[in-house]
């Protein structure tokens, strides 16, 4: 599996970090899914120890529909929080719609975090727009992983409880790599 409590603390100190450790934000989640679930609460514990970063708005998403929701959330909290420097999201969907939101608002100086390597929001990244990062996930490898263990198993050999599957946070840094990402699949 991946370790999506790990993701989230590299997922919210990179935008932390782009944030200066202090402002207003808007958080993005849902719980209908662990993935999500996971990274709100690694955002909850961190604005517990960054006291000077403050959640003025939790929006509360959900599948299907995410990107409508969270463009509606957004947009309203921005008009009662002017002051909104990034948005929290949990996922790439979310971050597409507060992206949308802050752009039909003319608020392009608020910065989003996002995860699952959303093709849109890998070209946001080339770009340099708004969403300054994401994660993607090694499933490819996962997968190769998976035949490997199961033979092991049928072998009758002993193996781990639990594999962790790779993730990368991606952003300006390394986007030149892995922008083509989704490419191999389309």
């Amino acid at each position: 599996g991946v370790n999506d409590f790990a993701c989230g603390s590299d997922m919210y100190m990179k935008i932390a970090a782009e944030m200066g450790y202090e402002g207003e934000i808007i958080t993005l989640h849902h719980n209908h899914h662990p993935v999500p679930r996971s990274h709100f609460l690694v955002a909850e514990a961190m604005l517990k120890e960054y006291t000077n970063i403050v959640s003025v708005n939790d929006g509360y998403t959900g599948y299907p529909g995410t990107t409508e929701l969270a463009y509606e959330i957004v947009e309203s909290a921005l008009m009662a929080n002017p002051n909104v420097k990034a948005v929290w999201a949990t996922f790439d969907l979310e971050a597409i719609g507060a992206m949308q939101a802050c752009q039909a608002m003319g608020r392009d100086d608020i910065i989003i975090i996002g995860y699952d390597g959303e093709a849109d929001v890998l070209k946001t990244i080339e770009e340099g727009g708004q969403i300054i990062g994401t994660v993607i996930t090694g499933f490819k490898d996962a997968c190769e992983n998976v035949i490997t263990v199961a033979e092991q198993m049928a072998a009758g050999e002993e193996v781990n409880a639990f594999y962790d599957i790779e993730y990368i946070l991606i952003d300006s840094t390394n986007i030149a790599e892995y922008k083509d990402y989704y490419a191999e699949y389309e």
